[in-house]
């Protein structure tokens, strides 16, 4: 969850990667921001294609969102939830 891979960061030393890392690696907030923001780019370019299959995603928060935020805020309160409902790794 620290975002520190001893392999990613060898990756880096030698200009492997695609985005610069330092020794702090990336930390699992900036990984879901990208993916997240990945994921909202590549809904964007299939709906510009295919406009009669669109597919609309709502409440999804921003790339500065969670960078600001954390993710916390965008979670569901387990506590508020059915027991049932809430499983813990």
């Amino acid at each position: 969850m620290s975002g520190k891979d001893r392999f990613v960061m060898k990756a880096g030393e030698h200009k492997l990667l695609y985005a610069p890392i330092d020794e702090n690696g990336w930390p699992v907030h900036k990984r879901t921001a990208r993916h997240v923001t990945t994921l909202m780019t590549i809904l964007q370019v299939h709906n510009m294609l295919s406009p009669d299959k669109t597919v609309i995603l709502e409440g999804i928060p921003t790339y500065a969102e969670m960078m600001n935020k954390g993710l916390g805020p965008f979670f569901a309160d387990p506590g508020a939830s059915p027991a049932e409902r809430v499983f813990y790794d």
